[in-house]
């Protein structure tokens, strides 16, 4: 039977028709075919090495190395992360899977292809580097500080498409170095972390093209954009409200002379003094950020500084950070240096230096003893400071050179000291109150404070101190020699806030007084409360009393001496403004100058260097959290 036998007749053609000639079947048709099923199988198994899930994401952030390196921090950074971003719709790759760490190996820790091929779509890494501290309290302490950024990209980005948020910081503290390490992970640098990769990774072309129109998408990640959201309105109202209340601040005030402010309502700056270098201030800080677990907007304490901030134009110099200080900073004579109490994670308490030159440093660290309103002379050569053995117990007098090694004590000797300026590098200017006898009690016994050393015998450089009758101003030296009475106070007259003049010839006081009564033994009424002057220029120095009815506090000279700004408190008000008196004038108080009106407390007022401003306080509250004051320093033109 011949191959035409076996062929089809085509309907409608006729039987009797002669048949088609046989056709030879051509062989490339089936080539392309075989070539187009082997390319597609090649392409389905190309795909499905490339496949990634945009919700899978591998958090890999280095923290003293990597957590498949074997940083243990770096691994609690991860996981901390990771259950966060699977809380809000994620697919986080799990640290602890062996399989992973394998891929890694595998990869030689090239993130990029790794993520590929664990299925992950998104790396989100970066780096944080370490600062460390060892504090010498008990057996050791160890303070961190962290700094660094973090990163978001696609497996199938280009390096240049890489996405950077913010910076992100934090500190820790802990005996243990690797402890201080955790706790770093698991608190600040996760929280924050979180906040900068969630809108990177939302942003991202790859997740905004599913989240306009892959329901599946939309879905799984509503959790993820709805905090990307609420972050984004929290931390812009935040900003806002800041913003807001400083504005209404500069609104507010109503007083002869323009206000300006050195700064912003987020921090609160306390104002220690002024100098050639600018503004001696420390400032505690807050940073907002929204919370990924509680979802509301929070604080996070930023490690707290001592600076120098210009007046005007210009940036500040940060000239020591860390944890805590306690009370204010001073500042020497001459505006140079810098001294203050250092609070060591509260395990000591460190008095310490800051020269116009070189780092900080501490002078003496102490586990038991309280310290406050430490001051360096001109120079530096030395720092004194208040001593307390507790915190409520009177203050004693300590004098260090700038090695730490001590010049002179002095015990409270039952009384207490309650102010001090240096008069120059070898002398300073002492306010001493007595001990005021309760009733029935002797005045001339010893108090429980001074019976040890009554027992023993009688220190003669001590003597003059248990013996003044009422409070008095000593010059006293500090190589060790007996102190000089400058001003024994008169009957029912206290003194406060010792202050002094720049060429140190003048000594400032608040001024308290109580007018005698018939058992006052005949004492001359004297003019009432204010300020008063001590001319140390005259012999015997002599006191000029300036009354002011409304209380008065915090006063300090201008460069020149001839004005003394103060904190008053005008009548019918609550409230302290700053105001100016001319020393120089023949009714000081009758030309008075009232320089703010706000409601505000404005305190702690002083010249600057030049004697052209007035720098403030001016005290106020978080508009963000209730329960947080703040102060912003603020200045007026001098008069």
């Amino acid at each position: 039977m011949s191959d035409l036998s076996l062929s089809k007749v085509p309907d409608g053609m006729d039987d009797d028709e002669p048949p088609l000639p046989p056709v030879t079947p051509a062989r490339w048709p089936l080539y392309l075919f075989l070539l187009a099923l082997l390319g597609g199988a090649g392409y389905v198994g190309w795909s499905m090495h490339r496949a990634t899930d945009p919700r899978a994401v591998l958090v890999a952030i280095d923290l003293e190395g990597q957590w498949f390196e074997g940083s243990m921090a770096a691994a609690e950074l991860a996981d901390t992360v990771n259950h966060r971003l699977e809380s809000l719709g994620f697919t986080p790759v799990k640290p602890g899977d062996p399989a992973v760490l394998e891929t890694l190996e595998k990869h030689d820790g090239d993130l990029r292809s790794a993520a590929r091929a664990l299925g992950a779509g998104f790396v989100v890494a970066g780096r944080v580097a370490i600062e460390a501290i060892d504090h010498p309290i008990g057996e050791g302490y160890v303070e961190l500080r962290a700094t660094g950024g973090v990163e978001v990209f696609h497996v199938d980005d280009a390096p240049e498409a890489t996405r950077r948020g913010a910076g992100i910081r934090g500190w820790s503290g802990a005996r243990e170095r690797e402890r201080a390490l955790l706790l770093l992970a698991d608190g600040a640098l996760s929280r924050l972390a979180v906040g900068e990769a969630l809108p990177l990774l939302l942003d991202h072309p790859v997740l905004a093209e599913l989240l306009e129109g892959d329901a599946r998408t939309v879905a799984a990640l509503s959790e993820a954009s709805a905090f990307v959201g609420e972050r984004h309105h929290a931390l812009k109202t935040a900003d806002k409200a800041y913003e807001g209340y400083q504005r209404r601040r500069q609104q507010a005030e109503k007083g002869p002379v323009p206000v300006t402010y050195h700064g912003t309502t987020a921090d609160d700056d306390a104002l220690c003094g002024a100098g050639a270098a600018g503004l001696c201030v420390k400032t505690e800080s807050v940073r907002p950020y929204f919370s990924p677990g509680r979802r509301e907007l929070r604080m996070l304490e930023e490690l707290e500084t001592v600076e120098w901030r210009p007046a005007g134009e210009g940036e500040a110099v940060v000239r020591w950070s860390g944890y805590n200080v306690p009370g204010y900073p001073r500042v020497a004579p001459d505006g140079r240096s810098i001294a203050f109490v250092e609070d060591i994670f509260g395990w000591a308490k460190a008095p310490s230096l800051i020269p116009p030159e070189g780092e900080a440093r501490r002078l003496l660290v102490d586990p038991d003893r309280y310290f406050s309103q430490p001051m360096p002379n001109a120079g530096p050569t030395a720092v004194a400071m208040f001593v307390q053995a507790e915190r409520r117990a009177p203050r004693g007098l300590l004098v260090l050179d700038t090695g730490g090694e001590l010049l002179i004590e002095i015990p409270p000797t039952g009384g207490s000291f309650d102010g001090f300026v240096w008069l120059d590098e070898g002398h300073l200017a002492v306010l001493q109150t007595p001990p005021t006898p309760a009733e029935g009690e002797d005045a001339d016994e010893p108090t429980e404070g001074e019976e040890d050393d009554a027992a023993g015998e009688p220190d003669p450089l001590l003597e003059p101190y248990r013996e003044t009758p009422a409070q008095t101003v000593w010059k006293v030296p500090t190589d060790g020699g007996p102190p000089t009475a400058l001003y024994v106070a008169a009957p029912g007259e206290a003194l406060r806030w010792m202050t002094r003049s720049a060429d140190g010839s003048k000594l400032g006081f608040e001024r308290r007084y109580r007018a005698p009564t018939d058992g006052d033994d005949g004492a001359e009424p004297l003019p009432g409360p204010g300020l008063a002057v001590l001319d140390l220029s005259a012999d015997p120095p002599a006191l000029t009393r300036y009354g002011i009815e409304r209380r008065v506090e915090a006063p300090n000279f201008s460069p020149d001496g001839r004005w003394m700004t103060f904190e008053y408190n005008p009548p019918g008000s609550r409230d302290e403004e700053i105001a100016v008196v001319d020393l120089t004038a023949d009714d000081p108080v009758a030309g008075m100058k009232v320089l703010t009106d706000n409601r505000e407390r404005d305190r702690y007022p002083v010249f600057t260097a030049d004697g052209r401003q007035i720098v403030f306080e001016q005290l106020g509250e978080d508009p963000n959290n209730r329960r947080r004051a703040v102060s912003l320093v603020a200045s007026v033109p001098a008069p």
